[in-house]
């Protein structure tokens, strides 16, 4: 706000009741509260094109349109006091309007995704529309019949869709071939064609027995529907004015077929949609959120998909004997394809557990079934690991590329297992762990999309840079995973997503390799 003894000043850059056009309209609440202000104060805002000061804004504002305060009446506060409350008025107002503008770009959003409920009978609706289309244009260019011939998947033939005068048993009719039907490919090359010469009919391969006939292509900007064509009994030719009306009726009804095939391809975009929620919701569903774990255990995870579904997994349940196991996988494929696979994964580890098999073995059963089930193209990396809770170790075994990472005496040491991945081959072996060394007290797995998340260079963010962030952590599994997680995010370059996961497991001293 520039203090002067001239009473205008520069108060706030946008204009509050002026009934010039701006971006977005005012609230309906800001002309009383400008009355308000004025029976409050006795000065009233004025309107001043061109008015520059030195705090003008925008800076590069051409008009330098600015707001001003005059006396009106009997004034009832000084000049300052007015300027200071006009300022706190003008940036409430300046807040309700950025409110305004934000919900009329959110309204139209929701707009744009609002559900498709088409009425009922739609087809039926479809085919009456193009009927009373047809009948307008026989009436009105004083013809007997017309009929609308759509080209199939193969654009080889033409079929009768729609008709008017014609004998109903025609749309029964086989439809016929594109080939040599020279009337029809002179159409669809974009010409009216007139025939009205009987003894050519047979040349032109006009479908109808008539005297007379005119074809006109139907279509859209960038799709060949057909050809729309008009009979009469009558021996006659079709003027200018007549075949521009059929052009136009041609139009009408390409953009008839467009509407109701843009209609289909929504609905089926729609249901699509709501299948792909649905499966987002049941893998969701189907990832542990309670940690079930034995005295003196931590865990915590973080897991993203990069699409609605995912190839990303984790788990952890006790087994018969008592023994706790967890799972960390990843299939190759992504979107619904891995969503699949990587459910199928899941499903294998929970089943096999239940024979309280040792890792290796438990991993060397899910791949057998992931191989012997599918078509030899479904690959996934697989961490199995038991917690013993007595002895208070943990034993594991590693398919594919999976980074682990356990932090001994306050240390984290780094290891990125990459082997054969579940369903390359049936008898390639695994990095299987048999031993139990050194003692340790945390453990932290990530999947190959975690470590192949690039920065805007395209540097890969490692196992190394990993450890890094967890070195910087606390003891607890919920800080490293944060600093995991912060350090992942800072390294991504903008809108990158992809399908990935971070889990970790504290506990007593334990024995891991």
């Amino acid at each position: 706000m520039t203090h002067s003894s001239n009473p205008n000043l520069r108060l706030f850059p946008q204009r509050v009741g002026s009934s010039s056009s701006q971006s977005s309209p005012e609230p309906a609440s800001a002309a009383a509260v400008v009355r308000s202000f004025q029976q409050a104060t006795g000065w009233r805002f004025v309107h001043t094109p061109g008015l520059r000061t030195r705090d003008s804004f925008p800076p590069d504002d051409p008009k330098g349109d600015a707001l001003a305060l005059e006396a009106s009446g009997s004034v009832r506060v000084d000049l300052a006091t007015a300027s200071e409350l006009a300022s706190s008025i003008g940036a409430v107002l300046d807040e309700l309007r950025t409110a305004y503008r934000v919900l009329q770009h959110r309204e139209a959003e929701l707009a744009a995704g609002v559900p498709v409920v088409p009425q009922q009978q739609s087809a039926g609706h479809l085919s009456m529309r193009m009927e009373h289309l047809l009948r307008g244009l026989t009436e009105l260019v004083d013809a007997s019949a017309a009929g609308v011939y759509l080209l199939d998947e193969a654009t080889s033939h033409l079929k009768l869709r729609a008709a008017w005068g014609l004998p109903p048993g025609r749309l029964a009719e086989p439809p016929h071939a594109l080939e040599g039907a020279l009337a029809d490919l002179e159409a669809l090359l974009g010409h009216a064609v007139v025939v009205d010469d009987v003894a050519r009919m047979p040349q032109w391969r006009v479908p109808e027995s008539c005297r007379a006939a005119a074809c006109v292509p139907i279509s859209s900007p960038t799709t060949l529907l057909g050809t729309l064509w008009v009979f009469d009994d009558h021996q006659r030719g079709f003027d200018d004015r007549q075949t521009q009306l059929m052009e136009i009726v041609a139009g009408r009804i390409a953009a008839e077929l467009e509407r109701e095939m843009l209609l289909v391809e929504a609905l089926e975009g729609s249901r699509i949609k709501q299948q792909l929620f649905a499966g987002e919701r049941l893998q969701r569903g189907m990832l542990p959120t309670t940690a079930a774990l034995p005295e003196g255990w931590q865990a915590a995870v973080w897991n993203e998909q990069a699409y609605a579904v995912g190839g990303d997994f984790y788990d952890w349940f006790l087994r018969p004997d008592g023994k706790m196991a967890f799972v960390t996988g990843h299939a190759m494929e992504t979107g619904i394809e891995a969503a699949l696979c990587s459910a199928a994964i899941r499903s294998a580890v929970r089943s096999h557990a239940q024979g309280n098999l040792e890792p290796d073995r438990l991993l060397a059963a899910v791949h057998f079934t992931l191989w012997t089930a599918s078509a030899g193209d479904q690959e996934a990396s697989l961490f199995c690991g038991v917690v013993e809770p007595s002895q208070g170790s943990i034993r594991f075994a590693t398919a594919g590329r999976m980074a682990v990472l356990t932090r001994h005496a306050g240390r984290w040491q780094p290891t990125l297992y990459d082997g054969p991945p579940l369903g390359a081959a049936l008898d390639r072996p695994f990095a299987a762990v048999e031993t139990i060394s050194a003692p340790a007290d945390a453990i932290l797995l990530a999947t190959p999309g975690v470590l192949d998340t690039r920065d805007r260079n395209g540097q890969p963010f490692g196992h190394r840079r990993l450890a890094e962030a967890a070195s910087a952590a606390g003891t607890s599994a919920d800080a490293i995973l944060r600093a995991a997680h912060g350090a992942l995010l800072r390294h991504a370059a903008d809108g990158m997503r992809a399908d990935r996961t971070i889990l970790v497991l504290t506990g007593p001293t334990l024995d891991v390799p």
